[in-house]
């Protein structure tokens, strides 16, 4: 709210960007900030369509609506982003002003990163920096989010804030489901940090109840989160994702992943930077006595990704056909080994 009362005060734009993991809340938060300001906005949320269709869509965004604008984008086809955030800020008013947001913006930036932070970045400079209009660029990726204020970027110095939305903590997973620590933890090992999954959970429920309960259906969260995430962060990548499958299933080796994969040590170098250093769902650990950089030991960083990769995907054609009892013993073999693993790698 801070930042409405400071437009309200001085009638210039504030840019604010939010970036956070897939699912943890962040659209949620923007859309309840949205709903106890009041305030007439658009929240438009990119989808990995051409250019031509993404401002197609948001035009049609605009044009339903609360914003003063709404009425003249009826009809309109926008020939690039810095016409369409104009319009979209047009007859904002000070005492009320409108809030824009624009949610997995790192999807459009995919048709061509320089050409749409270039149009935002006119858009902003020669207008919306001077109209009382909120914009707030949201993003899964957090590398690519992070670095949009960094220097030598079109956006840079822009931003009025930065928000990250962290997953819930252990013991803010303990606090929500009303569990003594060590069934906290054990439930922190199931569900992550992602509230969506961990409000299946009814409070002082056990560990095996709630299994049973999340695995009986294909699409409840527990279930459905992790083929999202996977989908919406590998959608052509296959490497990554059979990278990603065989760390899941506890290989943590170079040359053990090398061999599971089936990709040539020479080959395997890149895919293992992007899940480590672009989207940080991997992390590299170096033994304190390691020699070399192949002896790094490699973890899937969420505790709830980690889960679905070693229990729920190998097992999803059984889920999906309704046959749960099946997957349910299969963890609870594995389950103290696998917890003592997670707890101390």
């Amino acid at each position: 709210m801070e930042d409405m009362e400071a437009i309200r005060s001085d009638g210039r734009g504030r840019l604010v960007t939010v970036r956070g993991r897939r699912r943890v809340g962040k659209s949620w938060l923007v859309e309840e900030f949205i709903e106890r300001s009041k305030a007439s906005h658009v929240f438009f949320a990119a989808s990995r369509q051409t250019s031509e269709r993404e401002l197609a869509r948001f035009a049609d965004r605009i044009a339903r609506s609360s914003l003063p604008s709404a009425s003249a984008a009826v009809g309109v086809a926008f020939d690039g982003w810095e016409a369409a955030l104009v319009l979209a800020a047009t007859a904002a008013e000070q005492a009320h002003p409108s809030i824009v947001v624009i949610d997995e913006y790192p999807y459009l930036l995919e048709g061509g990163r320089d050409a749409v932070e270039g149009a935002v970045q006119s858009a902003w400079d020669r207008i919306l920096s001077r109209t009382p209009v909120l914009l707030i660029l949201v993003g899964s990726d957090l590398a690519m989010m992070r670095s949009l204020d960094e220097y030598g970027r079109p956006l840079h110095g822009r931003p009025s804030r930065g928000i990250v939305v962290d997953p819930l903590s252990p013991t803010e997973v303990g606090q929500l489901l009303k569990l003594p620590a060590a069934d906290a933890l054990d439930a922190y090992l199931v569900v992550g940090g992602f509230p969506e999954i961990a409000r299946l959970w009814q409070p002082g429920q056990e560990l095996k109840a709630f299994l049973t309960r999340g695995l009986a259906d294909e699409s409840s969260p527990l279930v459905a989160t992790g083929r999202r995430i996977l989908e919406s962060e590998f959608p052509s990548e296959t490497q990554a994702r059979s990278i990603l499958s065989v760390i899941g299933a506890g290989t943590r080796t170079y040359t053990a992943i090398s061999n599971e994969t089936g990709i040539a040590s020479t080959n395997l170098n890149e895919p293992l930077k992007t899940l480590v250093e672009r989207k940080r769902i991997v992390e590299a650990r170096l033994p304190l006595a390691a020699t070399s950089s192949k002896d790094r030991r490699y973890e899937i960083t969420d505790p709830y990704l980690r889960f679905y990769l070693r229990f729920i995907d190998p097992n999803i054609i059984d889920i999906e056909r309704g046959r749960s009892r099946l997957v349910r013993p299969l963890i609870w073999r594995d389950w103290s080994t696998y917890r003592g693993r997670a707890i101390e790698p």
